[in-house]
């Protein structure tokens, strides 16, 4: 281990990876891959327990289940990507939120300038033009908003490894302001 490693070793507060019981299975190691760019990017500290169950429906993407404590990865629609977008929902609803709603709904919460740069980048004026109005409402509801964010954010931060090929919601210049805020959330917290 390297001096750099070591001192930021020194001070993790809690990896996320170590409040998700992943299981052994072969099928889980895009989830182990998801879970260790999540640890390389930043800390937590106060999430719950949480399983993981893989799905073979082809119909299901992600889904956190808060009331289970659970998330479903869908294996059709890259797993690895998923998984950083739902760990985006859990850490709204347990690290920032306190496991009482998503902070990204607070209009007066942690996440709020994040959601709000988001909001106001090119990809959100194109979200805005979906025609279908629950599409579109589903795309700009701000949960939705900061997992993107966040899947997005972790796979800048840890890797420009192209099995992460989902995650880019944004351009690369679209996503700098959004970036700054995150950075910023995280920090704020003691996380990076």
């Amino acid at each position: 281990m390297n001096d750099q490693m070591a001192t930021t070793a020194k001070f993790r507060i809690k990896p996320v990876s170590h409040s998700i019981d992943v299981p052994e299975s072969a099928a889980y190691d895009p989830i182990r891959r998801a879970l260790a760019a999540i640890d390389a990017a930043h800390d937590d500290g106060r999430l719950p327990r949480t399983t993981i169950k893989l799905m073979q429906k082809n119909d299901v993407h992600g889904e956190y289940e808060p009331s289970l404590n659970r998330i479903l990865i869908g294996l059709g629609h890259g797993p690895l990507d998923t998984m950083l977008h739902e760990v985006g929902h859990l850490l709204d609803l347990h690290a920032f939120g306190h496991g009482q709603m998503y902070e990204s709904k607070n209009v007066a919460g942690r996440l709020t300038r994040v959601v709000s740069k988001a909001m106001a980048s090119r990809a959100a004026d194109e979200w805005r033009a979906i025609p279908t109005a629950d599409i579109r409402d589903y795309i700009l509801d701000p949960p939705e908003i900061w997992a993107r964010a966040y899947a997005q954010w972790v796979v800048s931060r840890t890797s420009r490894n192209a099995t992460f090929i989902e995650a880019g919601h944004w351009t690369a210049k679209d996503f700098e302001p959004i970036t700054t805020e995150i950075d910023r959330a995280f920090s704020l917290e003691g996380w990076l």
